[in-house]
């Protein structure tokens, strides 16, 4: 997920990614935290079986998920 660190959420209507030629949202089928384009993309097309679809190109036995669950945890830094 580091790939994604630091990343604007970029949507089809929205492109704050910084791929030049297209808008990653658009491209790749759903809302993510895009840079150019991904190594994961949870909000991908369900059941593609391609670059398209769920993704997470880290996970071992197969790049496409049947399901993901997306836990956020809030972290309090001390000045």
């Amino acid at each position: 997920m580091s790939y994604h660190d630091n990343r604007e959420f970029t949507t089809k209507d929205r492109d704050h990614d910084s791929w030049s030629r297209d808008n990653c949202a658009v491209d790749w089928k759903g809302a993510w935290w895009y840079r150019s384009c991904h190594h994961s993309n949870l909000n991908g097309e369900y059941g593609r079986r391609d670059n398209k679809g769920v993704v997470w190109h880290e996970y071992p036995s197969s790049r496409y998920m049947k399901a993901t669950t997306m836990k956020m945890r809030c972290t309090v830094t001390t000045a």
